[in-house]
């Protein structure tokens, strides 16, 4: 499964990534701040009050699931 995970580097986002990893997810996270180290998954710099980025994310990357 695709997971596109909002927030990716916030407290919660974060153990949920590891989680949907371990389940063999396929994840891309998103974030408005950098991350401080390089992770295991795909990272997308966006605003989500930005519709075209959050457009463009949707359709590159095809998500078959969202949380945020």
């Amino acid at each position: 499964m695709r997971a596109l995970v909002t927030g990716a580097e916030g407290f919660v986002g974060k153990y949920l990534i590891q989680h949907l990893l371990e389940s063999g997810d396929e994840v891309c996270g998103t974030f408005f701040l950098p991350p401080r180290d390089k992770l295991p998954y795909r990272m997308e710099r966006i605003d989500i009050s930005d519709q075209e980025a959050c457009r463009h994310i949707l359709v590159e990357f095809k998500p078959d699931v969202i949380y945020h």
